[in-house]
């Protein structure tokens, strides 16, 4: 009997193990999207909301929670602002996170296209490691449903939400895509 419950107990223990994340992925922390071209400050937020949970199931990072992220910047007397849209300022405040990266980016339109435009960046290096966009003549809950899924699979060189499952994600067929790599993709931080 005594066998038996330690079985069941290493058995639920290496389970509980082996689906928690690596604690060695590296630590992000996604900012709020800058808004442009009348997107409202709230719906950049909930995208980046959207962008922070898809990056948390890929499983490759430790994500920094929103009211974390929040409560860390007003301890140090530091806000998000529209005055830091600089990337040494973005530095700054993922050194204050104690992350190693920040996903940064914004949310526009123009005219009837909508843009989301992500980018990671190096805390340390403070250089930009990889970005991608995707422009898209679609409503903006596409740009969250649909855009935002692939951007991320892009970000993470995975495969891309359709195909993973086949039909799930429908592109806008007057959706353009463009992407731009810094240097020969990104594969976390370390050198």
């Amino acid at each position: 009997m005594k066998y038996f419950f330690f079985s069941v107990f290493c058995f639920l223990f290496s389970s509980l193990l082996m689906s928690t994340p690596v604690l060695s992925a590296p630590s992000i922390a996604v900012l709020e999207l800058d808004a442009k071209g009348g997107v409202t400050k709230d719906d950049a937020s909930i995208i980046a909301d959207r962008l922070r949970a898809q990056l948390i199931q890929t499983g490759m990072f430790q994500v920094l929670e929103r009211s974390r992220m929040e409560a860390l910047l007003k301890e140090q007397g530091f806000q998000q602002s529209v005055f830091c849209d600089d990337t040494k300022c973005k530095a700054k405040i993922g050194k204050l996170l104690g992350v190693e990266g920040l996903v940064i980016g914004t949310v526009s339109r123009l005219d009837t296209v909508y843009t989301l435009s992500i980018r990671v960046l190096d805390v340390q290096r403070g250089i930009i490691l990889k970005e991608e966009f995707y422009d898209c003549e679609c409503p903006l809950k596409d740009v969250l449903t649909q855009v935002t899924p692939y951007l991320v699979s892009r970000l993470t060189n995975q495969a891309s939400p359709a195909d993973i499952i086949p039909g799930s994600v429908v592109f806008p067929q007057s959706g353009v895509q463009v992407s731009t790599v810094a240097g020969n993709g990104w594969s976390g931080f370390k050198d």
